[in-house]
């Protein structure tokens, strides 16, 4: 859902297909509009998890053992779990700023997209192996944040790259994009 500044309002219903072109959302003059979502998989945080743990535990074992290289092995260690962890969960924010993508847990901008550089915006299943695999993904289609064969949100950039992001209710995030840019 998408919120105005005099309250919330529902979008209409849109049927999803594979990909769907997306109609933009109302927009009256001075109106401010924005949507947020929250995603991410449990698996990313489990995965961090035991990698930061497995650092702590190998490191006192290290440091007991008296072996030297127990500080770089164990912050490398814990820079691995801490990035794994980092995209555990994230936040996908559209507004006046333009489309943003933050890690929720450690609060670190992922992806970023002004309104100006906008060309169009849609929505389609996003499949991990279409985009480079699970997680945060740089490849010749564009970046992406997948996190399993979902709906997402596309958004095209003006220099042909494109941003992705799986998102539940990406029908309602890629119609406040679309209006905002439009504008």
């Amino acid at each position: 859902m998408y919120k105005r500044q005099s309250g919330v309002r529902a979008l209409p219903d849109v049927e999803f297909d594979d990909r769907a072109s997306v109609r933009p959302a109302d927009l009256r003059p001075g109106e401010r509009l924005a949507w947020s979502g929250t995603t991410g998989s449990p698996v990313f945080v489990v995965m961090g998890s035991v990698v930061m743990a497995l650092a702590i535990v190998s490191g006192a074992v290290l440091f007991v053992m008296g072996a030297s290289s127990v500080v770089v092995y164990s912050a490398v260690l814990l820079l691995a779990g801490a990035a794994v962890l980092a995209l555990g969960r994230v936040r996908l924010t559209v507004d006046q700023r333009g489309v943003r993508l933050v890690s929720a847990l450690l609060g670190v901008r992922l992806l970023r997209v002004r309104l100006a550089d906008v060309a169009g915006v849609e929505t389609e299943t996003l499949d991990p192996m279409s985009w480079g695999g699970w997680g945060l993904r740089v490849s010749k289609r564009g970046t992406a944040y997948v996190t399993g064969r979902r709906p997402g949100i596309v958004v095209r950039r003006r220099d042909g790259s494109a941003v992705a992001v799986t998102i539940d209710d990406a029908e309602s995030a890629a119609s406040v994009a679309a209006a905002l840019a439009q504008r």
